[in-house]
Formats: C-alpha cells, structure tokens, sequence
C-alpha cells in the first residue's frame, strides 16, 4: 500500500497520531482494505455521463482542472478501533494506516492541509458506534463542504440500508449551523448525539462508521440529495423560481438592472438563502433554481427531480461542484457565461440578459403568465 500512496497521493509526509500530537503515519489504506473494518460497497466505480455540462447554447464549459469522468467505488466501512482527529476529520486505523478515501486526499496530494502537522487533545475513546462526517474544507464557514462533503455521506448509508438508529455518536464538520441540526433531525438522529470537531479532536471510537466521499473532488454523486430528500422537508410553497446573485458576497452578479425585464417577464424570485432562517425548505419548493456559482447553490440536492438548474458562471471560477450534483440528482443543468469585472478569482461579474433569457427557454421555462 505503501507504492499506492506515493503514486495517488503524492508526498509521504502525513498527519497521523502519536500520544497527543500528530505526526506522519507509516503507511496508508483504503477503506475496503481495513483489515479491523466491513466494508460495503454502494456504488461500483464507474464512468459517469457528463455530456450535457454546457453553456445555453452547447458550448462546452471550460471547467477548471477539467471534468473527471471517472468514479470509484463509494460505500463505507466499519472499522474497530480506528481514530478521527483534527478539524479534517483525518481517520487513522489501529494498526496506524492513514485511510485516504476518507478524505480528498488521494486526488489533491500537494494541497497545503494535507501535511499538516496537529497538536491533538490526549485520546477520548468513545464506547458504541461513532459515524464521522467532519471533512477537508468544511471548517472555514463554507456551507456547500460542510453540507455535500460532509452531511452528504449519509445518503450512501441510506441507500445501503444502514440503520441510523445505531449510532450512538455523530462527530459533525467544525462549521455547524443551525440547519444542519434540523436535516440530521429530519433522519432520525438526535441533535444531542451530535458534536463538531474542532483542531484537537482525538476521538478513538469501538466501532467508526466512515464513509468514502460521496463522489470525487469538485464533483458530486447522487448521494448528497438522497440524504435531503430523506430529511421529511416541508417546501415553503410550489413552482417557485428562485434566483440568486451573491449580493453583498465575492463573486456577486453586478448588474440585476439590466437583468429586471428578464426577471419580470419570468416571474423570477431574488432570494438570498442567508435571509432564510431555513433554506432546505425553499429549494424544495423550486422547479428552477438560477443562481451564481457558490454555496448558495448547495441546497439544491433538495430539489424534485425535474426541476431545473441555471448556474451563472464568472470567467473566473468555472467549478463542476453544483453541475455534477444536479445532473447526479435527476436535474436538468444549464449553464450561463459570466464576464468576470478582473482577473481575480473572487471578482464580481455581469450576465448578458439576452443570455438568460436564452438560458430559460433552453430550460424549458415559459414567461410568467
């Protein structure tokens, strides 16, 4: 396992455990090779279909780092006596081995986190079953990690018909709002059981029920919306078309004047989820989402299957994340060329309305009537 590490994962220095600190682990494993684990798969690894990833008018999407279109194998394991520390949620086995398919590790090796060392609190062990949804990425206050990358795993688990009655212990992303309790909530699992991780996490669990990623860096499997179609989510309303430009955020769309004749002859809603106080509710009752590029899309996994995606695209962060979860998820996905203002990633940009309107009637979306 040692040549599989050096060739997928890149450099050898990795965070493991040793009394109360973190230092570089010996040796690493996948998930299906815990020799102390069970290892279900729940989806083989396989190729995933995404030729209808364009522009309103067919053009290819000049994605960053381009599309990956092949997947492997997603499923889970429980494994005896493993550990999970740090606000990554970084697994190690009892024998020591670094599990790599927990995280993202085996796909972004030279990412800076990944060689982290951490200071950890002295071992906490935790009788019962433990299931860990902590993740790269989900510490930072971004909700669309904490929300796909991490509460996502449990979809894998439900597909497989694993009980979430039996889980005595829920270790959450560091980042945890008040949402995520009410979707948890909605599974059956008891807010009281549940506790974020944070930088000296160091929990040995009996028995840990981890999950891999549910899809592949940047890119999303189904399971995501399977979890929040399981939540029992009441939609606030129906038929709703919500639209959504980042303001007053990085990467905002700068010119809703010249958009208002498209949005009225539309019937568009301008929502900003942050105003909501639950916003799982208002993308379930959406056929059309149209939104700017960014975790504002993140609830959309809730949507019907059939309703429809319009994602607005600044030149400076073309990112497969909310594509992949709708086509994954049984929803339509057109896209939208933004100009960004400069070359900064984070700059805000501007949609030609002649663009969204073409966007919409590709959608199959009438005029309000």
């Amino acid at each position: 396992m040692r040549a599989l590490m050096r060739r997928d994962t890149g450099p050898r220095r990795r965070p493991s455990i040793s009394g109360g600190r973190a230092h570089r682990p010996s040796s690493a494993t996948r998930l299906s090779m815990v020799a102390e684990g069970r290892y279900t798969k729940v989806e083989a690894a396989g190729r995933r279909d995404w030729t209808s990833l364009t522009y309103f008018d067919g053009a290819p999407i000049p994605f960053k780092r381009g599309l990956r279109w092949q997947f492997p194998d997603l499923g889970f394991a429980v494994v005896k006596g493993a550990r999970v520390y740090g606000r990554q949620g970084y697994v190690q086995t009892r024998a020591g081995e670094f599990i790599v398919d927990a995280q993202l590790l085996h796909l972004e090796p030279r990412f800076k986190y990944y060689a982290e060392t951490m200071a950890v609190r002295p071992v906490e062990r935790v009788d019962g079953r433990v299931l860990n949804l902590a993740t790269t990425f989900a510490w930072k206050g971004n909700y669309g990690h904490g929300l796909l990358d991490g509460l996502g795993r449990i979809g894998l688990l439900i597909e497989a018909g694993f009980p979430l009655d039996t889980i005595d212990r829920v270790l959450a992303p560091q980042f945890y709002p008040k949402s995520f309790g009410r979707l948890l909530s909605g599974l059956g699992i008891d807010p009281r059981i549940v506790t974020p991780v944070d930088e000296r996490t160091n929990v040995e669990c009996a028995e840990l029920v981890q999950t891999t990623l549910p899809g592949v860096f940047r890119h999303y499997s189904r399971h995501p919306a399977v979890m929040m179609r399981a939540a029992g989510i009441e939609p606030r309303g129906s038929g709703r078309r919500l639209l959504m430009l980042r303001t007053g955020e990085e990467r905002a769309v700068d010119n809703l004047e010249e958009l208002q004749p498209v949005v009225d002859e539309y019937g568009l809603e301008v929502y900003e989820p942050r105003s909501s106080d639950f916003p799982p509710a208002d993308f379930a009752g959406a056929d059309v989402v149209i939104g700017a590029h960014g975790s504002n899309l993140a609830d959309l996994g809730v949507c019907a299957p059939g309703a429809a995606l319009i994602e607005l695209m600044p030149t400076g962060q073309t990112m497969p994340y909310f594509a992949t979860l709708a086509v994954s998820s049984g929803m339509s996905f057109t896209g939208v060329r933004g100009q960004s203002v400069t070359n900064d990633w984070r700059a805000n940009f501007t949609i030609d309305p002649a663009h969204l309107r073409g966007a919409l009637q590709v959608s199959g979306v009438e005029p309000a009537r």
